[in-house]
């Protein structure tokens, strides 16, 4: 396949209906403590629901029958950390529909273009996240909280089901993990069958990378590589290090972009968001596929800005 085959895959308008969801959560864990739930087969509080409703343990990979786990709770202050981290994603969350309702209007009074930019919020700094993952290894360190999935497990189940589809691990792909957060992402596609030697996960935040490393490692993968690094501002990591293009098959993007066009301009009025689509373009090899989850943008201003022929993109809705 040539550059201009790369694609951009998009998942979904997750605005009211994400948002609703989450502040369902918070109301209910105002008044409940947050349950994990133990397997009884290797005796690690790592069941999960996945989105098909199948109850699986992650670290054992067991499908999960009636009985076949117990259920425990968490500490007070884990439960407080995860409302005010729910809190704070409602947020968001309010803002991006803020955003999406106030330039849909714009756009239907006239017929020019929609722009994307957005109010700057602590949501794009990094003393934010850095305190936010702080708080994060805290309690995975007292109690093996891994943190919350930005977006939900659901989006990223949606990801993993679009990845499969469209590059399964028999391909043997090179993936990044943009923002990688708790590094769960990464898990997932580890856990899934793709070579944890070619998965990266990088953060600008180095307290998320620490916490990502210990739940790769709880979990079986220490051999997926979590990366210090600014994607905007940094070249690229390589996918061995006797590599040096700096060129992956897949990037994923899971509400990084998001944050990045919260943050403040810099001095010469430029904005990290407008740098963002170049440097996907500049770290994709051709034929590579680049995968974006958003809830701060509609799809035709994701279209706009990563449309530009320059880049050799091309667009594909995925999920609705």
């Amino acid at each position: 396949m040539t550059k201009r085959t790369r694609k951009v895959g998009v998942t979904g308008k997750y605005g009211t209906r994400y948002g609703a969801s989450l502040r369902k959560q918070v109301k209910k864990m105002e008044v409940t403590q947050h349950a994990r739930y133990t397997c009884t087969f290797c005796g690690k509080d790592t069941v999960k629901r996945t989105a098909v409703g199948i109850w699986k343990c992650r670290a054992c990979k067991k499908v999960i029958a009636g009985g076949a786990w117990t259920v425990s709770t968490t500490a007070a202050a884990t439960v407080r950390s995860t409302v005010r981290r729910l809190r704070e994603m409602t947020e968001a969350l309010a803002l991006a529909l803020a955003h999406n309702n106030e330039h849909r209007a714009r756009f239907a009074r006239s017929n020019s273009t929609m722009t994307s930019e957005l109010k700057p919020s602590k949501l794009g700094t990094k003393s934010y996240w850095d305190q936010v993952y702080n708080t994060e290894v805290e309690n995975f360190e007292t109690d093996g909280d891994e943190g919350e999935v930005w977006f939900g497990e659901e989006t990223v189940e949606k990801m993993l089901e679009w990845t499969l589809s469209n590059i399964p691990p028999v391909n043997n792909p090179s993936i990044l993990d943009i923002g990688t957060g708790n590094g769960i992402m990464a898990v997932t596609l580890a856990e899934n069958g793709y070579d944890a030697s070619r998965i990266i996960g990088i953060d600008y935040s180095e307290p998320s990378i620490k916490l990502a490393r210990s739940v790769a490692s709880g979990r079986g993968y220490p051999a997926i590589r979590y990366i210090v690094t600014d994607f905007v501002n940094e070249t690229a990591p390589h996918v061995s290090e006797d590599k040096v293009d700096g060129k992956w098959d897949v990037l994923l993007d899971k509400g990084t972009y998001d944050a990045i066009a919260l943050a403040e301009k810099n001095e010469d009025g430029t904005s990290l968001a407008a740098k963002y689509p170049s440097r996907v373009a500049e770290a994709l090899k051709p034929g590579g596929l680049f995968l974006i989850t958003s809830c701060n943008f509609t799809e035709e201003e994701l279209k706009s800005n990563f449309g530009a022929s320059q880049l050799g993109l091309e667009y594909q809705y995925v999920y609705d």
